[in-house]
């Protein structure tokens, strides 16, 4: 679902002030019994948060009425025996209306009555009288009365609106004063827009703001401008939107682990001038994240709302991935009894799960760096015509994974032998790794498994390897099912899922798909010839800045620690595969069975065998020569 976005070609952020609907912080007049005159008529606007930075000419001032400060029943301020009360001058009228300078013309002003009159109520949308409430009016000052009468906000937005865009012929009923604001204030901060009105005095003003459509992000109420110098907030502010995953900008998960975003949309200061308010969030999962069925909450406020008060669209026309839809926000919080102002939050908590396409380390600036989880808010942005929508800048958060890239090596010199058949599980706590193999020969971590489930099997190939080593060679084949060959083989077999095992030169597989922590990597296969590895502890520990994954730091058992980060190890930093190499220790030559003790005493007895064949020939030569003497 996606609402029209068109907004007016100027878009109307006005200011209309008619009998005895005066609303604003208290101007500055002369004391009482002084002539109010027209000095020091200033109209400070100050911008709000969140809305495009103001320029000097951002409003065209238009005057549509004249006349003089009046408290009813009393005499114009000025004149004798009146009572001017500048801390309540709300309570005061502008008596002797005349048309203002903005529409001197008297063509200009025939033209304007002519198009009122001709209005039929039926088809205008901001009269809900039967009859034309202008059909009789000839004068400035019978218009006025007509306003007086028509204060609700609905006839005031119409009726500014079709001041300003109506027209007779090609000129528009009103021609802008040549008044340029004096703007203080740097941009990104506060700032203040102050018009000098002194020249065409107190009046009737309609202020309209002429941002382009394309940075303008909300329009305001008509605001108010008449008979003093006064500051007027802009009413209109913008929504925001901000994102969590796991309560942060950035977070690292294992492959298959749900994560949890959390959507907060706030509400413009001015929410109470919609009639109604569309309110859409617009969220896109990176391919790397499945969607979690049936994880959405909505709230309002503290209230969460049941699945039928807002739609839930798995499948919208604008590209991204999820929508979840108050059609009419206002109606809603009316229904539940909620009420709604600028501080209320509406909030939406989901889960996603990374997935085997999940990009693995920072990734290259194609990717988006990680697994980018981004959201828009579209609302309303316009009381004056309430189909109208936009949205909000974008705000996105991060998830991250990483991996390894295992060697097995002898430990030679320089550590160049490769070493096949060697095979190794991955263990986090008790708990065992079990992968899947991917069509690039990856193992993809898929989820952890009880420790007993991996031993079982563990034990079952020792049992399969100690029957291999006692078989006769007829019996080491594995061509028969229940061979010693065959059952090795089996074993090996139904270990594959569970371990990482090296091939001709040493290569192993890379793992993928694991999240930041600490992890044990054990020996469970091991290479003939060689002593079996101890246990090889490995720690990842991940740095954010932001939503931007700022370095990790990949800590083993053996070995000093290294950071990877966009300037050192980076080809390590955007791959997220962290280079590891495993060595074996080569077992001595034993030729006997029974090891060294076994062997010294072999050498001993042949010593002492020697010694004693040389002593019986000795002794026989000694014999001999003493009988031969006799």
């Amino acid at each position: 679902m996606k609402t029209k976005k068109s907004i007016l070609p100027r878009l109307l952020s006005m200011a209309l002030v008619v009998l005895l609907a005066l609303t604003a912080a208290v101007p500055v007049f002369a004391a009482t019994g002084e002539d109010a005159d027209n000095t020091n008529l200033k109209i400070t606007i100050h911008n709000n948060t969140g809305l495009p930075d103001m320029t000097a000419n951002q409003f065209a001032v238009y005057q549509l009425f004249k006349g003089t400060p009046k408290q009813e029943n009393n005499p114009a301020a000025g004149e004798e025996g009146s009572v001017w009360n500048p801390n309540h001058w709300n309570d005061y009228i502008l008596a002797d209306i005349e048309w203002g300078t903005s529409i001197p013309d008297k063509d200009a002003q025939k033209a304007l009555l002519d198009a009122l009159k001709a209005l039929d109520p039926t088809k205008t949308d901001w009269i809900d009288d039967t009859v034309n409430p202008f059909t009789s009016v000839t004068t400035a000052a019978q218009l006025g009365e007509v306003l007086a009468a028509h204060k609700e906000n609905k006839f005031m937005q119409g009726f500014a609106n079709f001041l300003l865009t109506g027209k007779t012929g090609n000129t528009s009923f009103l021609t802008p004063l040549k008044v340029t604001g004096t703007l203080n204030g740097k941009e990104g901060t506060e700032q203040t827009l102050t018009y000098d009105l002194t020249e065409t005095g107190t009046g009737y003003y309609i202020f309209e703001d002429t941002s382009s459509p394309a940075t303008a992000k909300a329009v305001s109420e008509y605001i108010v401008a008449v008979m003093g110098s006064q500051d007027i907030d802009l009413k209109a502010s913008v929504p925001t939107v901000d994102k969590t995953v796991n309560g942060s900008e950035g977070a690292t998960a294992d492959i298959g682990e749900p994560v949890t975003f959390v959507l907060k949309g706030t509400l413009p200061k001015n929410i109470g001038d919609f009639a109604t308010y569309t309110y859409i969030f617009h969220d896109k999962l990176s391919p790397g994240l499945t969607f979690v069925e049936g994880s959405v909450t909505v709230k309002i406020g503290a209230t969460p709302l049941e699945a039928g008060k807002y739609v839930l669209n798995k499948s919208p026309e604008d590209g991204c991935s999820l929508e979840i839809v108050i059609s009419d926000l206002k109606a809603l919080a009316k229904e539940l009894s909620i009420d709604l102002t600028a501080a209320t939050e509406i909030t939406v908590e989901y889960s996603a799960k990374l997935n085997a396409n999940a990009v693995v380390g920072a990734g290259d600036s194609a990717t988006g760096l990680g697994n980018p989880n981004k959201v828009t808010l579209e609302y309303s942005n316009d009381p004056h015509a309430l189909d109208k929508t936009t949205e909000t800048p974008p705000d996105t958060v991060r998830v991250y994974t990483f991996g390894l890239a295992l060697h097995k090596v002898g430990n030679d010199k320089d550590h160049s032998t490769g070493l096949e058949d060697a095979s190794f599980t991955l263990q986090k706590g008790e708990q065992y790794a079990e992968f899947e193999t991917n069509e690039k020969g990856q193992k993809v971590f898929k989820q952890w498994v009880a420790a007993t489930t991996v031993e079982d099997l563990i034990a079952k190939y020792d049992a399969a390897k100690e029957a291999w080593d006692k078989a006769q060679p007829a019996e080491q084949t594995s061509d028969v099912e229940d061979s010693a060959g065959a059952n090795l083989k089996k074993a090996i077999a139904d270990l594959e899922n569970y371990t990482i095992s090296s091939k001709a030169g040493g290569v192993m597989p890379e793992v993928v798909g694991l999240d930041a922590g600490t992890y044990t990597l054990k020996e469970v296969i091991t290479p003939a010839g060689y002593n079996t590895m101890g246990e090889f502890t490995i720690k990842i520990d991940a740095a954010f800045e932001g939503n931007n994954l700022k370095s990790f730091t990949y800590t083993p058992s053996e070995g000093a620690a290294k950071t990877y980060n966009p300037t050192e190890g980076s080809d390590v930093y955007v791959s997220g595969l962290i280079p590891q190499n495993l060595i074996n220790v080569k077992a001595p030559f034993l030729p006997f069975t029974g090891g060294i003790g076994t062997l010294i005493f072999y050498v001993l007895g042949i010593a002492l065998i020697a010694g004693a064949v040389t002593y019986l020939v000795i002794a026989a030569k000694k014999r001999k020569k003493a009988e031969e003497n006799a």
